[in-house]
């Protein structure tokens, strides 16, 4: 694929920013989102995100695979989300998602 890595690895400023949208989003009664729709607003809040689409999919899927969001999957376009407030920080590296992209990318 034409991806880089960075086009693809999300990094840890990536997940800190998802989670503060998705905490404010959730405040305000929000508690679902599609995908695109997720990104624009993103895009339009913090100017100079590298997101995309690849990205905040891959995102949302680690969050739920940490419980650190709780994902509900509505269709492959949309979810469903409950933000899970801990006051750990949770290792993101615990990921096996995140691993397994890691890995597939530094194998090339």
């Amino acid at each position: 694929s034409d991806l880089s890595y960075d086009d693809v690895v999300p990094q840890r400023e990536d997940f800190a920013l998802l989670y503060s949208f998705l905490t404010k989003e959730a405040r305000e009664g929000k508690e679902q989102y599609s995908y695109v729709k997720l990104l624009k607003a993103i895009k339009r809040k913090y100017s100079g995100v590298t997101a995309n689409y690849i990205k905040i999919k891959l995102m949302i899927k680690i969050f739920r695979e940490l419980n650190i969001v709780s994902i509900e999957e509505i269709d492959d376009y949309s979810f469903a989300f409950k933000v899970n407030y801990s006051k750990n920080k949770t290792n993101l590296e615990k990921s096996n998602i995140l691993k397994k992209i890691k890995s597939s990318y530094s194998a090339n």
